[in-house]
């Protein structure tokens, strides 16, 4: 019973993160072009 409960919630954070993961994708798609996320990519690569 534990396992079933354990199984579905690690569904449910991976549904929700992938969710967050497309709505970020497509709405920079829309909004930024291919070099400005090349260059915040860069820049976050840089800060890490």
């Amino acid at each position: 019973m534990e396992l079933i409960m354990v199984f579905s919630l690690w569904l449910f954070s991976v549904f929700i993160g992938l969710s967050i993961e497309g709505i970020a994708y497509w709405r920079g798609k829309l909004t930024l072009s291919d070099d400005d996320y090349k260059d915040f990519s860069d820049r976050i690569t840089k800060a890490k």
